[in-house]
């Protein structure tokens, strides 16, 4: 297996770049810093890093719109809670605040290769729906709805099969969150919460109205791979709320893992 890739750009602080340098290369990374925002987009394309690690996430929405699904974390100052969700929105997997400690650094860019060069447990070659509307290639990592390709970020794509693994279970969101994103996650239920998001916009017909991919208030969330839609006025009412969402008719099975309730 070759050494991973990293690709560096922080502009804001150069004592903070090389702190990161330093982190890497004792991790063992190939290391790659790039000094020029304007030819980013262009080192990216040649060197096809397996992670980027920017200070601002103005470049993550581009590079997801050109088909780059590499994991990006961004190292910046920002505070405000709406600044991370932004960030989160606009295609980054992860957000380090500053100051930041070696060693947790150092677990959230393991957590995020990780990811990116496999998936979290081992796993069937393909998942698929009773119908067979999503099918997950597990070994190429590719997704297919009602039989056409769907783009996922490495995060979307390892959640997505985690979730498809354990059909019918209630998975908590303290589970989800270190099985995804590793054990040093727990409490960031932002991070899933824009992930879940983007899930239901890439393969339900009407995210604010999810079927595949359901909502346990206050405890997390349930796949039913055999969503019972279309809706009709006949069926519970859905809410698009995290707090509140639909019951499925078929009760799922709760939890999976009592330990892990929040």
């Amino acid at each position: 297996m070759r050494t991973p890739r990293v690709l560096v750009h922080i502009a804001f602080d150069p004592a903070i770049e090389r702190l990161v340098r330093r982190v890497l290369k004792k991790q063992g990374y190939q290391v790659y810093a790039q000094p020029s925002k304007p030819s980013l987009l262009e080192t990216i394309g040649e060197l096809e890093p397996d992670l980027l690690i920017l200070d601002t996430p103005a470049l993550c929405t581009p590079l997801r719109r050109l088909g780059m699904q590499m994991p990006i974390m961004i190292i910046s100052e920002v505070r405000e809670e709406q600044d991370i969700v932004r960030a989160l929105d606009q295609g980054a997997d992860d957000v380090v605040q500053t100051p930041c400690g070696r060693d947790e650094l150092a677990a959230r860019i393991r957590a995020l290769l990780r990811r990116a060069l496999r998936l979290p447990e081992p796993s069937p070659k393909n998942l698929h729906t009773k119908d067979g509307y999503l099918t997950l290639d597990v070994e190429q990592q590719r997704a297919y709805l009602h039989g056409q390709e769907v783009r996922f970020t490495p995060t979307e794509f390892s959640l997505l099969c985690f979730l498809m693994n354990h059909e019918g279970n209630v998975l908590t969101h303290r589970l989800l969150l270190r099985a995804i994103w590793g054990p040093a996650y727990g409490e960031e239920a932002d991070y899933l919460r824009v992930s879940i998001r983007h899930l239901r916009q890439k393969i339900e017909a009407d995210p604010s109205h999810p079927c595949s991919i359901l909502t346990e208030p206050g405890v997390g969330y349930v796949f039913h791979a055999a969503p019972p839609c279309p809706l009709s006025k006949g069926n519970q009412t859905l809410q698009t709320t995290d707090e509140h969402v639909e019951t499925a008719s078929r009760p799922p099975r709760f939890p999976v893992n009592e330990s892990e309730t929040l």
